[in-house]
């Protein structure tokens, strides 16, 4: 799959590295794969790597007993995606059920992608 995005410096001070933009991005394009490059893990896998139930970087689809985890992952973009949540900036993608990351709004050309860490994410 072509990616729209880079792993860059994220724009939030001190964080590290973040998910940039290589294009303009258009409403609805899918930026990354979630389950391409992580690690695919059983609730008991999980609960073995993170037995207080916090986690960085896991994403679970709703209704399913799976978790994909990014955080030592190197071929995973969508892994690098931060969260816009006490920034002052604004999410512009979510990942939908099917894991796939969509900009829910355009994204200008070198903007970094937020996503909310919602209920899909054990952080």
């Amino acid at each position: 799959m072509h990616t729209p995005v880079t792993i860059a410096k994220s724009t939030i001070p001190n964080l590290g590295n973040g998910m940039i933009a290589k294009k303009d991005i258009k409403k609805g394009e899918i930026l990354a794969d979630y389950t391409i490059g992580t690690k695919k893990m059983t609730p008991t896998e999980f609960r073995a790597a993170y037995p207080n139930g916090r986690a960085t970087h896991v994403w679970a689809p709703k209704n399913e007993s799976v978790y994909y985890d990014a955080k030592n992952a190197v071929k995973s973009v969508a892994g690098t995606a931060n969260t816009a949540r006490q920034t002052g900036k604004r999410n512009n993608a979510a990942i939908n059920n099917n894991g796939k990351m969509v900009a829910k709004m355009p994204i200008k050309k070198g903007s970094e992608v937020f996503v909310p860490y919602g209920s899909g994410f054990r952080l």
